[in-house]
């Protein structure tokens, strides 16, 4: 905090902290920037005249007659009015644009969702379906996975310049990554007719980190890959051991990258010539977040090219550890008793959203029913005790965190599973569904196979 004075004050508080004594109420008693030695500190003074309001800053040091008389101040004392305004409002422009980004991704996940839950009751009906019908079930499926990741994108972005990003690390198998990785990708690899050929090590090779963001970094280089390469091209995805640590490489006979983008083409916003990516071209974001997630590894990413028209290749380079100790299972986790329906609540007042959803979750058996608001929500369970309940947060008038704490004192519903089902997803938001009583905290547009697989997983237990 910068104190307000008058710049006499100023002068009189620093000879006496100068001799070290410190004036009861001073203002530099808190400066983290003052010593005997120097002065370096900022101060708010009212300039005399038109009494406005000015930010000093103060740099230097005192000299001293033979009985220690402050004689004059050698240093510099400048007006950062401007600047200090600057400062506050390039802040304030920053935390608004993180706000913007949140919201914004709120407000495309709600339509998303039920087009991806529509997407997946299409792919239970697939052998039922005119292969024109097939085709347009996949072309959804795929878009809809493209846009959550454009999305998710755009956010790791805002959280890694703030800090705001964490990685969950564990020891993880790199096959394991390199695995999951391929499996995402390799639907768009097909419908591009692509050979899409892997090597992975030959045995467990392992690592120190955040499982999900290292297969999000492989399969966005893949995707990228896959993407820039014409239709019946190459990609291969190769992962080896070099001593301490494990190499992962993506390369393609795709359009190449000139010599002069070479250098840059991993940085923020930056991307090949449009004109040359057609209907391909991306936000120039996903290479930059898949460097920062490698670094925040301890690792590094590089790319080599021979030249447009000739692919080109990106390399992760990644430290690794001993393999973990085995643990012996649990005798109850050999074998988990079969699941059986539930009755479960949807509150969402997103009609469509909660309408596909329930779609979904009843061709599983479950027995389901719909709230658009919390005070619906609440008047839905005084007369059908649901298992679990899956509760937007974004709620009008009643958040869903107001809903999650009524629910929680009600006796009907103190043990029911409560689902958290948001389009916000920052680590703040994660918290604070846990601290409300959330089990799981799901981003839209949800996974429907994941979440089927959550609740198969909550049947045994209720």
């Amino acid at each position: 905090m910068v104190a307000t004075v008058t710049l006499s004050r100023l002068i009189k508080d620093a000879v006496l902290c100068l001799h070290g004594t410190v004036p009861a109420g001073s203002w530099l008693k808190a400066s983290p920037y003052f010593s005997i030695a120097h002065v370096h500190t900022t101060c708010r003074i009212f300039r005399t005249g038109d009494q406005s309001l000015r930010v000093l800053e103060m740099f230097g040091r005192f000299q001293f007659l033979a009985d220690d008389v402050a004689h004059c101040f050698i240093g510099a004392l400048a007006d950062i009015t401007d600047r200090k305004k600057a400062d506050d409002a390039l802040r304030e422009m920053d935390r608004r644009k993180d706000v913007f980004l949140a919201t914004l991704a709120h407000e495309l996940r709600n339509p998303l969702a039920p087009i991806r839950t529509g997407a997946h009751v299409m792919k239970h009906y697939q052998a039922e379906l005119p292969a024109k019908v097939q085709w347009v079930q996949q072309v959804i499926e795929r878009q809809i996975r493209h846009l959550s990741s454009l999305l998710d994108d755009l956010l790791d972005v805002s959280r890694i310049r703030t800090g705001k990003i964490r990685l969950k690390r564990k020891v993880c198998d790199v096959r394991d990554v390199l695995t999951a990785a391929l499996e995402i990708n390799r639907p768009l690899a097909d419908a591009r007719r692509h050979r899409l050929i892997s090597s992975l090590p030959p045995e467990s090779v392992f690592v120190n980190g955040d499982a999900t963001r290292l297969t999000q970094v492989v399969s966005n280089l893949l995707d990228n890959a896959i993407k820039y390469t014409e239709d019946g091209g190459e990609v291969r995805l190769v992962g080896r051991l070099m001593e301490e640590v494990v190499l992962i490489s993506v390369e393609d006979t795709g359009i190449g990258i000139d010599a002069s983008a070479l250098p840059h083409v991993i940085d923020l916003l930056v991307q090949a010539d449009p004109q040359t990516r057609d209907s391909q071209n991306g936000l120039g974001l996903g290479l930059w977040v898949a460097r920062s997630v490698i670094e925040l590894h301890g690792g590094e990413i590089s790319a080599t090219s021979a030249g447009p028209g000739k692919g080109s290749r990106f390399t992760v380079r990644l430290p690794v550890v001993p393999a973990p100790i085995a643990r012996t299972p649990e005798p109850d986790a050999l074998a988990s008793p079969a699941s059986r329906p539930l009755r479960i609540l949807i509150v969402d007042d997103n009609r469509d959203g909660a309408d596909s959803l329930a779609l979904v979750l009843r061709m599983q058996e479950h027995e389901v029913r719909t709230a658009e608001d919390g005070p619906s929500g609440l008047q839905a369970v005084t007369v059908w005790t649901p298992d679990v309940i899956i509760l937007d947060i974004g709620l009008p008038g009643m958040s869903g965190y107001d809903v999650a704490h009524e629910l929680k004192a009600l006796p009907q519903t103190r043990d029911a599973v409560l689902i958290a089902l948001s389009g916000f997803g920052s680590d703040a938001d994660m918290s604070r569904s846990t601290e409300a009583g959330f089990a799981q905290h799901l981003i839209k547009p949800v996974d429907a196979d994941l979440l089927i697989e959550m609740l198969r997983d909550i049947g045994p237990s209720r």
